[in-house]
């Protein structure tokens, strides 16, 4: 099972070069550079097109592009995600004022942040299918 850290970035802004030439030497894929943001759907399309030609039982990550930056070895990701034994895990948003507005919350007034996500790629695609289909 191979793991995947995947982002989306129309362009070269904030922490994107720290992020690509990561001190571990970890391969990030980078989607939609070049393109014209057409906004956050666009994104979460992208992820799922390039995910379904992934084995289904690899981990995918997607990360924010302009916000993220790596911080631990590979095999220590792997090992983080594993711990968790989920099928999908997702970072929460704690201190965002935007996220509620436009996206509404969670259970327990929790928020999911759309900027790290990780999970099967299989379970994933079920999620991103989920809210393409629902917009």
């Amino acid at each position: 099972m191979n793991i995947h850290i995947i982002t989306y970035a129309t362009h070269n802004e904030g922490l994107f070069d720290t992020l690509i030439n990561n001190e571990y030497n970890i391969d990030i894929t980078v989607l939609g550079f070049g393109n014209e943001w057409g906004g956050f759907m666009d994104k979460i399309i992208h992820f799922n097109n390039y995910i379904k030609t992934l084995p289904q039982n690899d981990i995918v990550f997607f990360v924010d592009g302009f916000d993220s930056y790596i911080n631990q070895p590979l095999h220590i990701i792997k090992e983080r995600f594993l711990s968790f034994n989920k099928k999908i895990v997702l970072s929460g948003d704690i201190s965002s004022y935007i996220g509620p507005l436009l996206f509404g919350t969670c259970y327990n007034n929790m928020n999911a942040n759309a900027g790290l996500y990780a999970g099967y790629n299989k379970n994933i695609q079920n999620l991103l299918n989920y809210i393409i289909e629902t917009n």
